[in-house]
């Protein structure tokens, strides 16, 4: 047995010493086949995104096989072309027309998202270039109808963002009941996840005035504000004149000698708790009223300038 093997591993040896330079040249030959097909045999997915594989002897798109991220080794005939899964987004500039048929510029601010489980089906009925096909038209159609419900007065004040949303979900419910291709009923391509409106210009004329309209509702607000101040003002006057008329008609009767010698006696106890110093004089006569200077210092000087 081992006499066998032996004698086998020889005629090997021998035959390959016999063929050394055909073998040389055929792996040379391989090796650089391989390395010149290498670029049409492996397909790297870079991360978020997908291949799609078309085989032109194999039915063409593959619907069913997805190439996701890494290397992936392919027959050479196959064509792999890929597709991002990633939000991407879009800014549309439209001029739209409110239900008053005021034409008004706008910008539409989107994002979206294809879905990666039916990638084959949009790029053989759609292509890569389906942002410019479906997208695009999909989302100016639904944004002009959607602001054509609106008025110029609440198209773009806190129906806004009424707006933008009802442009994502009308958009996306368009894009499926439009799409089946071969039969497919309700094919979900992609997902227009927001829609924001931004930047938006009115006509140079209304823009004034509705400038202008609002600058005259600020002065009439601050206008009431003034009137009803001075309303109040004619209140607290009228308030204090009636209480002053009832304190003179109080003590009408009673003004008398004695109580305006009671006031002025209240008055020096007053000055006399006061901490600033004081000169008092009463005035001669039995009613006579107090005179006051402010102080020494004072005094003096009106003294000097009298002199």
């Amino acid at each position: 047995m081992n006499e066998l093997v032996q004698s086998k591993i020889a005629y090997l040896k021998l035959l390959i010493k016999k063929n050394l330079l055909a073998i040389a040249v055929g792996g040379i030959i391989f090796v650089s086949s391989f390395i010149v097909l290498l670029p049409e045999i492996l397909h790297v997915i870079p991360a978020g995104y997908v291949g799609v594989i078309y085989n032109p002897l194999a039915n063409g798109v593959n619907t069913k096989n997805i190439l996701n991220e890494g290397a992936h080794i392919l027959v050479p005939w196959s064509k792999v072309t890929q597709y991002s899964i990633q939000t991407q987004s879009q800014t549309l500039n439209l001029e739209v027309l409110t239900l008053d048929q005021l034409k008004t510029k706008a910008t539409v601010i989107f994002q979206f998202e294809i879905d990666s489980k039916t990638v084959p089906y949009l790029h053989k009925y759609i292509g890569t270039d389906y942002v410019s096909k479906i997208v695009t038209p999909e989302v100016t159609q639904i944004t002009r109808q959607v602001i054509g419900k609106l008025s110029s007065k609440d198209a773009f004040t806190s129906s806004l963002t009424a707006a933008a949303k009802d442009i994502a979900i009308d958009t996306n419910e368009r894009i499926i009941n439009s799409f089946n291709p071969d039969g497919l009923i309700k094919l979900h391509l992609l997902d227009i996840n927001s829609v924001q409106i931004t930047n938006v210009e009115f006509p140079e004329s209304v823009a004034q005035a509705m400038q202008q309209k609002v600058t005259e509702q600020a002065k009439a607000d601050a206008m009431v504000f003034v009137l009803q101040a001075a309303q109040k003002e004619a209140e607290r006057k009228k308030i204090e004149a009636g209480g002053i008329k009832s304190f003179q008609d109080t003590i009408g009767s009673g003004l008398t000698d004695n109580y305006l010698r009671l006031t002025g006696i209240q008055a020096t106890e007053k000055l006399a708790n006061s901490n600033n110093a004081k000169i008092v004089i009463f005035g001669s006569g039995q009613s006579g009223l107090p005179l006051i200077f402010d102080d020494f210092k004072n005094a003096n000087s009106k003294n000097s300038v009298a002199k």
